[in-house]
């Protein structure tokens, strides 16, 4: 008698689980016919596509092939991962198992063994692997098509795209614009004389950081502070950073990154790099070879993810940037800026992108850094704001900027009516 017991409740748990899955199917089927027929771009979840790596001598648009310099062929898509970035498991046990009620039934298969034929036991655990794994794929779906939901609807190609350049340690007496010696930065020259140029209070690296991702004096970044990509993503932005991530709150709503996991990884031919919280080989440096700088890698990354957000939502990158201690690599940054700049252009988004460029605070230095902002947006050409501006006013600018319905109470306040209005400014 104890035995049909237990096989009843094993089916009764089956059938749930079933019901649990069509439920939730049918529920996100509904969601996007309703959103389609709206016009609304919230679309499903899709797979990223696969960033590639870029050879100096080959095309970014060439993303498979020969000119593939990463191990696989590309980058690992953020759905390769066991756990969407920035979601834990339901206290995951050692059975691996994800889901409660998958754990509740594998327990009672554990303490029932006796009950059941030989190898049966083997089977059921399998099924309930399989089950867990498609339960778990389908909780996950759901707490993304309702966070989707809640989220600011945006026309393709009507809100402004946001490109922000963050260069640790780069200074006003690195720009000729801002009194320093011309020729120095070049691409960086260029972009100031189109743009709106301030001055940014000095602060301690760490708290500059801090002030520029939540728009105030954060003491420290929890798991439940709301930070700029935080803010961006519920604007209905798609968000990315490239390049030094290791002071950027990745598990903050930042779909899609690529680059440094911490400040001590330098060396500019890396062997391997990191992309969405797994380490991926380099083919081009392997055994110690230099087909392939840091800065390729970035440029690849960069042009990927402008060919991919190409009539979709809005996009913010972040493109994060450290100068060394000699200063040595102002040049080759600078170069890369410009080469990021020439993928906009180059996919036709420069018109309507907000190219944002702040110097970040380093240790031992008290000088103010440069804040340039304009290219593609509306905003003065060749002017000058001014007064000065705080690392808490960026996040609320660029709310403003957007146009976002989802800005957080900030501490800083606005510099987009300053800009609009600052006037020209010719070069002495």
């Amino acid at each position: 008698m104890t035995k049909w017991i237990f096989r009843a409740v094993l089916l009764a748990a089956v059938a749930l689980i079933g019901l649990g899955l069509f439920r939730n199917a049918w529920l996100l089927e509904g969601k996007q016919t309703i959103a389609q027929a709206a016009g609304i771009d919230a679309a499903p979840e899709r797979p990223l596509e696969r960033s590639p790596g870029l050879p100096s001598e080959a095309d970014p648009a060439d993303l498979t092939g020969e000119h593939s310099i990463l191990e696989g062929n590309g980058l690992p898509e953020m759905g390769d991962m066991a756990v969407p970035h920035g979601v834990q498991p339901d206290d995951a046990s050692d059975t691996g198992l994800k889901h409660s009620l998958t754990r509740s039934i594998s327990q009672l298969i554990d303490t029932q063994q006796q009950l059941l034929p030989e190898g049966a036991g083997d089977d059921l655990r399998d099924s309930l692997t399989q089950a867990d794994d498609l339960l778990w794929e389908a909780k996950q779906n759901n707490r993304r098509a309702i966070r989707n939901a809640n989220r600011q609807v945006r026309v393709p190609g009507r809100s402004p795209n946001v490109l922000l350049i963050t260069v640790g340690g780069l200074q006003t007496s690195d720009l000729a614009w801002f009194g320093g010696e011309a020729g120095r930065a070049p691409t960086l020259d260029l972009l100031a004389a189109r743009s709106v140029r301030q001055t940014l209070t000095p602060l301690a690296p760490a708290a500059a950081q801090r002030a520029l991702l939540t728009g105030g004096d954060t003491p420290a970044l929890e798991a439940d502070t709301v930070t700029l990509t935080n803010m961006l993503w519920a604007s209905g932005y798609e968000t990315g950073v490239v390049g030094d991530c290791s002071w950027w709150p990745l598990s903050h709503d930042v779909e899609e990154w690529l680059g440094a996991r911490s400040a001590a990884e330098t060396d500019p031919y890396p062997e391997s790099i990191w992309s969405n919280g797994r380490q991926v080989k380099v083919v081009g440096n392997a055994g110690g070879k230099q087909d392939v700088s840091r800065e390729q890698l970035y440029l690849a990354q960069a042009d990927s993810y402008f060919s991919r957000h190409r009539g979709r939502r809005p996009f913010f990158l972040a493109l994060s940037l450290q100068l060394d201690e000699s200063r040595s690599n102002l040049t080759a940054c600078d170069r890369l800026i410009g080469d990021v700049i020439d993928s906009l252009e180059k996919y036709k988004m420069g018109p309507r992108t907000l190219v944002l460029i702040v110097g970040m605070p380093d240790a031992g230095t008290a000088d103010p850094a440069p804040l340039v902002a304009g290219y593609g947006a509306q905003l003065p050409s060749n002017a000058t704001a001014p007064t000065s501006a705080s690392y808490a006013d960026l996040a609320p600018t660029l709310a403003a900027f957007i146009g976002s319905t989802r800005q957080p109470p900030m501490a800083g306040t606005s510099l987009y009516p300053l800009w609009r209005i600052a006037a020209p400014q010719a070069q002495e």
